[in-house]
């Protein structure tokens, strides 16, 4: 009987992803809904709420649900033209903290808090893209405590299931409010119509300063957009990883931002590659050519090596390979003619050289490296092709997500 062809799983789950993507882009719909009519009928001209600290948060509930939504269609048209589920390139995966975000305020606005001169209050939220993902930080204005002339955002946000091309946004968005309809606020008064506190997106700052609180045009059931606005943004990748501060670029003339933000960026691997057995290790004792049986770990980005297996729980190691260090290309069954014991394997690390030193049968010095030469034999076909395949991926992980580690160098045997 001629076999029936496979179920379209792919096309089924992709279905899935479409339609609970549009159950997300309803609720943020209904979200926005919502905080429109909160916005109109709490937020016209005479009311109390006008400038309150109710009006900002609204308009950073209509921000998030904004820019949800459009991910989530976003998302969705691409699902649709590609038809692929995952974006990224099958490579390692792992995991990006982003912490200690500090955005540093102007010196001369810093000196104008709390005087005469301080009118105005500037409210800031920092959104993250990594694709229909978002993740917003905490709001801060300019008016919350500081120590050191800064907005310091207490968010620790951890992005996982990331490949070694990442690329991320992050966005500032601002509001600008007048301070003098914030007291009000506090008091509770119903504004004059003549002194308007009206929040204004964030390129226009005179609005905040001179405006008139109007009604939606639209009348009380009309969708408001937010007075949240985009000032700058940033993209964050792999080259991002050595760096803590960042310019920013694009700043309006009258932001109280001094240009640069501060952050901590941290990779880690979200899946180590670890093996254990027995190994034989060439070694180089008083000059002449040794193999010694040891029990090898792979584990945390090193190749440690005891004599016995229960040493490893007991002992510190006899020595160990770091493979950041590591200058193979690819890690493989070496030429019957550089080494006749079968199933053996060999890999090439690089250190600072020691004055003085001479050059060994596992080591050789040049002008500005030593490298040590580490062969390792397996005692079956099928052990060293086990350990040749784990070190290989340990190799690729940890050059992906170790700025330091060292790139590989192409020989020629």
């Amino acid at each position: 009987m001629p076999q029936q062809p496979p179920a379209p799983v792919s096309r089924k789950s992709l279905k899935e992803r479409i339609d609970e993507l549009q159950e997300l882009v309803q609720q943020e719909q209904n979200i926005i809904m919502q905080t429109s009519n909160a916005l109109n009928q709490c937020c016209s001209g005479n009311s109390a709420f006008v400038g309150s600290s109710e009006q900002v948060e609204c308009n950073r509930l209509l921000l998030i649900s904004c820019q949800k939504r459009q991910a989530y269609l976003t998302e969705i048209q691409r699902l649709r033209d590609t038809g692929k589920l995952e974006v990224n390139n099958g490579g390692p995966k792992g995991s990006l903290t982003i912490s200690d975000i500090r955005l540093p305020l102007k010196k001369e606005f810093v000196t104008k808090i709390g005087s005469t001169q301080d009118t105005i209050t500037y409210y800031f939220v920092l959104l993250i893209h990594n694709g229909p993902q978002l993740i917003f930080t905490q709001m801060l204005s300019t008016h919350d405590p500081m120590m050191r002339g800064s907005l310091d955002f207490p968010n620790l946000i951890k992005i996982n299931g990331i490949d070694g091309n990442f690329n991320l946004d992050i966005e500032i968005f601002g509001m600008v409010m007048s301070k003098e309809q914030i007291g009000k606020d506090k008091k509770r008064k119903t504004p004059k119509k003549s002194k308007g506190g009206l929040p204004c997106k964030f390129p226009t700052f005179s609005c905040a300063l001179k405006s008139v609180m109007l009604q939606s045009p639209g009348g009380p059931m009309a969708v408001r957009t937010t007075s949240f606005s985009l000032i700058t943004s940033l993209n964050i990748n792999m080259k991002s990883l050595d760096r803590t501060s960042f310019e920013l670029n694009r700043l309006p003339y009258l932001s109280p931002l001094h240009g640069t933000i501060f952050m901590r960026l941290k990779c880690l691997m979200e899946a180590s590659v670890e093996e254990r057995g027995f190994l034989t290790m060439f070694e180089d004792v008083s000059g002449l050519g040794a193999w010694h049986r040891r029990w090898i770990a792979l584990s945390n980005n090193k190749l440690s090596y005891w004599k016995y297996p229960d040493d490893e729980s007991r002992k510190d190691p006899i020595g160990f390979i770091d493979l950041k260090r590591c200058i193979t290309e690819k890690i493989g069954l070496i030429p019957r003619d550089i080494c006749a014991r079968p199933n053996t394997f060999e890999l090439v690390t690089v250190r600072q050289p020691v004055r003085g030193e001479q050059d060994t049968l596992v080591t050789k010095t040049y002008n500005t490296m030593t490298t040590h030469k580490v062969m390792l034999s397996a005692d079956t076909k099928e052990e060293r092709i086990v350990w040749c395949n784990k070190i290989n991926r340990a190799l690729v992980n940890i050059r992906t997500w170790n700025s330091d580690a060292l790139r590989p160098i192409k020989t020629n045997r």
